[in-house]
């Protein structure tokens, strides 16, 4: 059966069963993804309907918050040195007719402020959708990233015990550094998420070809900037066009008005886009069980690495899918080591490189390169236009940023194509931020 004829045969398993109307039995609780009911202690019983201004965070986040935070962060000792999940809370809102039994759809805001005044621009849209909403508080562009990302899942996780939340319509969104973390998040754990909406800032999708693999396949990614934006020469010439390049479902919206946050009318249009995807989503956690965390919380290790070598094994059966499925036992073996699962995933890429003429490390390295050369190549069309319009304070950090791109392309393999390209680059940005440099 061909690909494509699997994916509609999928589409067309998957079926809602939302009841219209229906009602939460109000003295029992319905736990997610479970058809039996049961007491629970109040604190975790889900609120009512209506706007909330200060909900707290009753437990640790079970996501591998460490994981989410990008590689490299500077701040990430510092950052978590004082913080307590617990005292963290967050805004939220219910719609009026929340169902506990079927799966809701959940914006994820994250501010730019610490104390987030954003909900006016939400509402309609969230009334209108039946969509919950919640937005954390003290996670504002002050904030370190490695803490706003630990916070954003604490909040989450805390709206998964709450409410019964679909992550086919789980949309993490945010302004600024809140887009640049919500783009972080739907990244790193793009099971969790349907798609993102970065507003005036966004970053690119990680090296782990894995979740390269899973951002293509299942995230919808919306990128939103006033026509008249400084930051939407970056999203216009650098984001958007690298996330079609990795064939990733994306679109730009550059509107008018005098706030960077969009109206409601603007922020439902791109609600309504993002909600379109659902159905592909859906097709794709039938083909891939791993492809999607469902109600409740995240697996734990074993059962995450073991999801991991069953659709790798899965994915070895199509030769267009092979090097994805040694990618993801790769991640097994990288994000789960010391499981059995893990060590399963070890056995089999060992045993694939004894009868490969082509290691999985050489198509590794290979895949790498070829992201970061889409990354560096996309920068460049973004560095052409920005050394003319930004200021000259400004262009030193761009293109120490254009070198970090194709270096990274350089270390891959400086003999292939890409590196001998690459070696060419350096040297021309080289000597142009030694003349930045020399004012």
């Amino acid at each position: 059966m061909s690909a494509r004829r699997t994916i509609l045969v999928a589409l067309v398993l998957t079926v809602s069963v939302a009841p219209a109307g229906a009602q939460r039995r109000a003295p029992r609780y319905v736990g997610p993804g479970s058809s039996r009911s049961a007491r629970v202690p109040p604190g975790l019983r889900p609120l009512g309907p209506g706007f909330h201004a200060r909900v707290k965070v009753l437990a640790p986040t079970r996501f591998d918050w460490a994981f989410a935070v990008p590689p490299g962060n500077a701040t990430f000792p510092k950052a978590m040195a004082d913080y307590v999940p617990t005292r963290t809370f967050y805004q939220a809102f219910v719609p009026g007719g929340y169902n506990h039994r079927t799966p809701q759809p959940l914006v994820l805001w994250l501010s730019a402020d610490n104390d987030p005044d954003d909900w006016k621009n939400w509402d309609a849209l969230c009334t209108r959708h039946g969509a919950l909403f919640v937005a954390p508080y003290q996670a504002g562009k002050d904030v370190p990233e490695a803490r706003r990302v630990r916070i954003a899942l604490d909040v989450l996780d805390d709206a998964r015990r709450r409410w019964n939340i679909d992550a086919d319509r789980c949309y993490v969104a945010g302004m600024g550094t809140g887009g640049i973390t919500a783009s972080a998040l739907a990244f790193a754990l793009p099971e969790a998420f349907g798609g993102v909406m970065a507003i005036e800032a966004g970053r690119a999708p990680r090296l782990e070809p894995d979740l390269r693999e899973r951002v293509k396949d299942r995230l919808s990614v919306a990128l939103l900037t006033l026509k008249r934006s400084p930051g939407r020469l970056e999203l216009e010439r650098f984001l958007a066009p690298l996330l079609r390049d990795c064939k990733v479902n994306a679109r730009l919206w550059a509107h008018a008005g005098e706030d960077a946050l969009p109206s409601p009318l603007v922020l439902e249009e791109a609600f309504a886009w993002l909600e379109a995807g659902r159905a592909r989503r859906q097709a794709v956690a039938v083909l891939f069980v791993a492809s999607r965390i469902g109600s409740g919380g995240p697996p734990n290790d074993e059962s995450w690495a073991q999801a991991l070598l069953d659709e790798g094994a899965q994915r070895q059966i199509n030769d267009a899918t092979r090097t994805v499925g040694l990618m993801q036992w790769r991640a097994a073996t990288t994000r789960f080591n010391g499981t059995a699962a893990a060590k399963e995933a070890d056995r089999r890429l060992r045993a694939y490189n004894a009868r490969a003429r082509v290691s999985w490390q050489e198509l590794y390295r290979a895949d790498l390169q070829q992201y970061a050369y889409r990354q560096a190549r996309a920068y460049a069309a973004y560095l052409d236009v920005a050394l003319r319009e930004r200021a000259a304070a400004q262009r030193e950090p761009l293109v120490r940023t254009a070198i970090a791109h194709w270096s990274l392309v350089q270390e891959q393999g400086e003999g292939t194509k890409m590196g001998a390209e690459a070696k060419k680059r350096l040297e021309k940005l080289k000597a142009e931020l030694a003349r930045l440099a020399g004012g």
